[in-house]
């Protein structure tokens, strides 16, 4: 379930995995993406690290990751810069062990600062 206050669509361009990716159009105020599990929380305990593919047109910008658990405790991974093109946005798991269950994840929300122009994700996957 994808939420979150970007304008959102599904895409056949800058897709890494399957036919197609998913475009946010961000701006002022149309800066997060949320996928939500709807109500089956996702055990990570295990895994390494969560990755994910991002296009970017336009300039670099940064955007921060929250975690949210079952027990609704959030953990913020900070700044990460997508660059023009093609990236792999990376995320270790095990700096956050302690701040929230990695056994029951909920949610995650991705938010851009100084949002602007269009960025497609794709291929959300946990790794070892």
């Amino acid at each position: 379930m994808v939420g979150g206050t970007a304008p959102r669509s599904i895409a056949a361009e800058h897709a890494t995995e399957g036919k197609h990716s998913l475009r946010l159009n961000l701006s002022p105020r149309h800066e997060t993406v949320i996928l939500d599990t709807g109500g089956f929380p996702m055990d990570w305990r295990g895994w390494r690290t969560l990755k994910l593919d991002v296009f970017r047109k336009g300039s670099p910008i940064a955007v921060n990751l929250r975690l949210t658990d079952v027990h609704q405790k959030r953990c913020w991974i900070w700044n990460r810069r997508i660059q023009t093109g093609a990236n792999t946005l990376q995320y270790d798991l095990s700096s956050i062990k302690r701040q929230i269950d990695l056994s029951a994840i909920t949610e995650l929300m991705w938010y851009a600062e100084q949002p602007s122009g269009e960025i497609y994700m794709d291929a959300i996957r946990l790794s070892r």
